[in-house]
C-alpha cells in the first residue's frame, strides 16, 4: 500500500468503525477534546506560567534587597559597588579612583554579585 493512502485510510479506520448513519458516532469525540485541551492548559501551566512567576517573585526579592556596599551589575553590562540606595534609586560608584557616580533607577539592576574574600576583609 502507497504511503500516502495510508495517511487517508488510517483516520478513517479510527473513528470507531461505526455505520455513517450512526449518531453516536458524531458526539463522541468532544469529551475527548476537552480532556485533552484540559491537559494542554495544565502543561503550559507548568512549563511556562508557574516558572515566569517564580523567576518574577525572585528578582522583586533581590531589587528589595539592594544595600549599601553591595556589588552589583545592571542590565546594560555597568560594574560598581552601591554608594547609596533610595526607594527608586540607586548610586554607583563605578570608579574608586576618581570617585565617579553614576544614578540608576532599582529595576535596572540585573545581579547582585557575590562577595569576594578580599571584600570581606
Amino acid at each position: 500500500m502507497n504511503f500516502y493512502k495510508l495517511l487517508y485510510v488510517l483516520p478513517m479506520q479510527t473513528e470507531g468503525g461505526a455505520p455513517a448513519g450512526d449518531a453516536g458516532s458524531a458526539t463522541g469525540g468532544s469529551g475527548s477534546f476537552l480532556f485533552v485541551m484540559l491537559g494542554m492548559i495544565v502543561i503550559f501551566y507548568f512549563l511556562l506560567i508557574r516558572p515566569q512567576m517564580r523567576d518574577q517573585k525572585r528578582r522583586k526579592e533581590m531589587i528589595a534587597a539592594i544595600k549599601k556596599h553591595d556589588r552589583v551589575v545592571t542590565n546594560g553590562g555597568i560594574h560598581g559597588v552601591v554608594a547609596s540606595v533610595s526607594d527608586n534609586e540607586v548610586v554607583l560608584k563605578v570608579d574608586e579612583s576618581n570617585n565617579v557616580r553614576i544614578k540608576f533607577s532599582r529595576s535596572s539592576i540585573g545581579t547582585i554579585l557575590e562577595p569576594t574574600p578580599a571584600d570581606q576583609s
